[in-house]
């Protein structure tokens, strides 16, 4: 019965993740107008770059699902890759096997994983590690790469000094207006849904982005 239930869930999850915008008029309780990511979680939702999986239940607590976004929490490494595959609209992207030992062919998450291997968002290591957070510092890398984001700034956080290994990737972000200084950046913090959602639309909608006074938040 539990490897029926698993299969069950595997099928219903990969299914909700690359469905078209269907999305568009959920309503979430934990996500609500004057929110600070409100605006770049609806712009995901809406286009149909981010989507919830499935309402899944543990003793009586709601994760995820057609009425709830869990925008506080961390994001793993395979949700990241999931997710940028659809953000980035990389679906039809062509990959090999990373060969991670961790990770199978047969893996609902397989093909995402591959792909953001590939494209050098991970490095091809013996494990993937599927369900380790993504820290916010990793993550600047990410979006550096994926975006090609270049430049550097004034902005000086005290927590990313100059030899800080992604010291040059959060400049880029500052001089591209996709973070804000705000005295720390916390790059060791595990990146929440969203934070991914807030540094996805401004690095894809320049309406987002930190001179659009509006949509000024920081992360």
């Amino acid at each position: 019965m539990k490897k029926i239930l698993l299969s069950l869930l595997i099928f219903i999850l990969t299914i909700t993740l690359v469905a078209p915008s269907s999305f568009a008029s959920e309503k979430y309780e934990d996500v609500k107008k004057g929110d600070p990511h409100y605006d770049t979680i609806m712009y995901l939702i809406e286009n149909g770059l981010m989507h919830t999986p499935i309402v899944l239940v543990v003793k009586g607590k709601i994760y995820y699902g057609a009425t709830h976004f869990s925008p506080s929490n961390t994001m793993t490494k395979n949700e990241v890759a999931l997710a940028l595959v659809q953000a980035l609209s990389l679906e039809n992207e062509s990959y090999s096997n990373p060969g991670y030992s961790d990770v199978n062919e047969s893996d609902y998450d397989f093909s995402a994983i591959a792909i953001t291997t590939e494209k050098g968002f991970f490095k091809k290591e013996k494990n993937f590690n599927r369900d380790k957070a993504v820290t916010r510092g990793e993550f600047a890398a990410i979006l550096t790469k994926a975006f090609e984001f270049s430049g550097t700034s004034k902005v000086a956080f005290s927590d990313v000094p100059s030899k800080h290994p992604y010291y040059k990737h959060i400049q880029a972000l500052v001089s591209n207006d996709i973070t804000a200084a705000s005295g720390k950046f916390y790059p060791n913090n595990a990146l929440t849904r969203a934070e991914f959602a807030t540094f996805i639309a401004r690095s894809l909608e320049p309406k987002f982005r930190l001179k659009n006074s509006k949509y000024r938040n920081d992360i």
